[in-house]
């Protein structure tokens, strides 16, 4: 099993730091991502994720669960 299987199918929101150094949090729960900084102010993500966009934060991103 990839490290990418492992993250889906853990579950949970995630603290994802891309390489440009942008922080994204995504909750595989409710297939919701937005950016780190909206998340912390509002406490709330409001776009839903994608194939792709997923593919881009799995490929390109570090990944850190959230409490």
């Amino acid at each position: 099993m990839s490290i990418n299987d492992m993250i889906l199918k853990a579950k949970g929101k995630w603290l994802v730091q891309l390489q440009d150094k942008s922080k994204w949090v995504v909750d595989l729960d409710e297939l919701m991502f937005d950016n780190y900084n909206w998340y912390s102010k509002v406490g709330t993500l409001e776009t839903y994720l994608i194939k792709s966009t997923l593919d881009t934060f799995l490929s390109k991103g570090s990944w850190k669960r959230l409490k």
